[in-house]
């Protein structure tokens, strides 16, 4: 008989989550996926081909809810929580002097990364190379490519869910 995992077993697990010092990993993953993300596999250990990492800018316990004021990527719309749920959002920003000139079409969320002594306290994009760790791989999304010219700030927000 399989172990079953309950709607509260999912809230402890996103509670121990939202415990951690969550990343946001960007990739230009592989240029030859075109204009058409690659399918993800359940199998990926890691981004394709990760450029950077953002600090997190907003954590929340969220609900779905159709007259919610979170609006994340996919359109879904979210009420924040004071109670903990089985959903917890992210919000990133990549400035529009980061990471210039890469096409993205990928991004993960990283667990506990350590970042080199070298890095500045609190500098909000870190290049892959400055991480002496890069911490444990919890989620990914390709997507259509995304040209950062440094002409506009990117946000990127999600929902992790268990």
């Amino acid at each position: 008989m399989t172990l079953i995992l309950p709607f509260v077993g999912s809230t402890t697990v996103i509670r121990a989550i939202d415990k951690t010092n969550i990343w946001l990993a960007i990739g230009r993953g592989d240029a030859a996926w075109g204009d058409a993300p690659a399918e993800p596999s359940l199998t990926e250990v890691a981004l394709t081909d990760p450029v950077g990492m953002l600090r997190l800018t907003e954590k929340q316990f969220v609900v779905k809810s159709a007259s919610g004021t979170i609006e994340t990527n996919d359109g879904q719309k979210w009420a924040v929580s004071v109670e903990p749920t089985r959903y917890l959002y992210v919000r990133y920003v990549l400035k529009t002097s980061e990471a210039v000139g890469n096409t993205l079409r990928e991004w993960g969320l990283y667990l506990d990364p350590t970042v080199k002594g070298s890095v500045p306290a609190g500098q909000n994009f870190v290049a892959i190379d400055d991480f002496e760790d890069i911490g444990d791989f919890l989620a990914f999304r390709r997507v259509a490519p995304i040209i950062h010219n440094g002409t506009l700030r990117n946000t990127i927000s999600e929902v992790i869910t268990f």
